[in-house]
């Protein structure tokens, strides 16, 4: 019975104690829960409509304090060539993310049109149009980490009692730690991809409110194409997720003594297991990313192809590219450009047979590059006007669909005399223009 001895005890005797409140107080303590949640929920929707700011303000400061502490470090150097040629690149990638910051910047302001309290519409605009510029600001930390191990100065701003006994260790350290950064920007990714698919469906709703062919059955069936058209992002976004959650765990483990933090019982249990080859697991989470994300793009290239009028209808889509429609979304191929593009590079990376320090510095600039041009794109993509981002009544009542989509519209032409055949709502707007 030593069990029942100690804490163990104390809290058996809690329980106790607290089992005759429930019955009487119940009802009370659901309340306050509720209003608690409630109150949380309230703070919670308010503040992130503004988390935009924060962010914009960490990632411009990251972005010049790196480019400060990097150059410094440079100037104390020998400047030898291999040195010379690393800081050039991490120079271009600077460069690369500082404007693709304030074009993201410009369009930021530009979709909010002064206004404080945005739609939800509108808030997933605004994250989408973050997308290239956290990842390029990923891609910018990726080069100064290389950099520093260049230079040689890893020890230098590392202070979190870790210490490298040989060029090796620097070296391991570096390349983790990039594999980091890029696994968040692939996790921001993940969810500006996930966004866009949202206001996708949006936009799809939005189309049919607006051309009033808002039936129980339509909005039934909007749902359906909804859960399987966004199954596939939710489980791409999954994979990222977990992807950056390792490596993050990885890191800490391996070099920030996760181990002194955590209980021993659980530092013990994942001291007897195995440690996964790293060649393994960045097989499988390349493999589960590429498959997730071709599904993913599948279903959107899908959803567009089929309801291409009804996203032109509210704006979403460019009407007036009739000779190029495959282009005429703007929106869609910035994802898909973006996601296609660092695949192909992923794939060209893993073929080439070079140092892997001069690997990760071109992939960097190019995908700083990429982040560039996308962020150029999305200036006329994402431009705030049409009816897919204007301010809507969010939810549908079905019933008042059924009575809408069941009720016959009688056309009065009493200016020529004629009285037409009540026609049904479905009827009148398959003519639509």
């Amino acid at each position: 019975m030593a069990f029942l001895e100690g804490p163990a005890q104390i809290i058996l005797l809690v329980v106790v104690f607290c089992c005759p409140l429930i019955p009487a107080g119940g009802w009370c303590w659901l309340k306050s829960i509720e209003c608690c949640l409630s109150c949380l929920g309230a703070i919670v929707k308010n503040a992130r409509k503004f988390a935009y700011v924060p962010m914009y303000f960490c990632l411009i400061g990251l972005l010049l304090a790196g480019s400060i502490m990097v150059t410094m470090d440079y100037q104390k150097s020998a400047q030898t060539d291999s040195q010379r040629h690393a800081f050039y690149l991490f120079l271009f990638t600077a460069a690369l993310a500082l404007v693709t910051n304030l074009i993201s910047v410009g369009s930021t302001l530009k979709c909010l049109q002064g206004m404080l309290f945005i739609s939800e519409q509108r808030e997933r605009t605004v994250y989408i149009l973050a997308l290239p510029a956290f990842y390029c600001l990923m891609c910018f930390q990726s080069s100064q980490q290389i950099l520093l191990d260049v230079l040689g100065t890893v020890d230098e701003h590392w202070s979190w009692n870790t210490h490298f006994d040989t060029d090796e260790q620097r070296r391991q350290f570096t390349m983790d730690m990039v594999t980091f950064y890029m696994s968040a920007a692939d996790v921001f990714e993940a969810f500006a991809f996930t966004f866009f698919g949202m206001m996708t469906m949006e936009s799809l709703r939005r189309s049919a409110q607006y051309t009033a062919r808002g039936g129980a059955r339509e909005v039934r069936l909007q749902g359906c194409i909804q859960k399987w058209t966004m199954s596939p992002i939710y489980m791409f976004c999954a994979v990222l997720c977990v992807e950056s959650v390792y490596r993050l765990f990885t890191v800490f483990v391996k070099y920030f003594h996760l181990t002194s933090i955590v209980p021993p019982a659980l530092t013990h249990a994942f001291s007897r297991m195995p440690a996964p080859n790293d060649y393994v697991v960045y097989i499988t989470f390349f493999t589960l990313t590429s498959v997730f994300s071709s599904l993913a793009i599948m279903a959107l290239f899908s959803i567009e192809h089929v309801f291409h009028d009804d996203l032109s209808s509210v704006d979403f889509i460019r009407s007036d590219w009739k000779q190029c429609r495959f282009l005429s979304n703007l929106k869609f191929w910035g994802v898909k450009i973006f996601v296609t593009l660092e695949f192909c590079l992923d794939m060209g990376m893993m073929l080439w047979s070079v140092d892997e320090v001069k690997k990760q510095l071109i992939f960097t600039a190019c995908m700083g590059t990429l982040c560039f041009f996308v962020s150029v794109l999305h200036v006329w993509a994402y431009a705030p006007t049409g009816r897919w981002i204007s301010e809507t009544p969010g939810d549908v009542d079905l019933e008042q669909c059924d009575r809408m989509s069941e009720s016959n519209i009688s056309i009065d032409t009493s200016a020529s005399g004629v009285s037409m055949a009540p026609l049904t709502a479905s009827d009148a707007l398959s003519s639509r223009p």
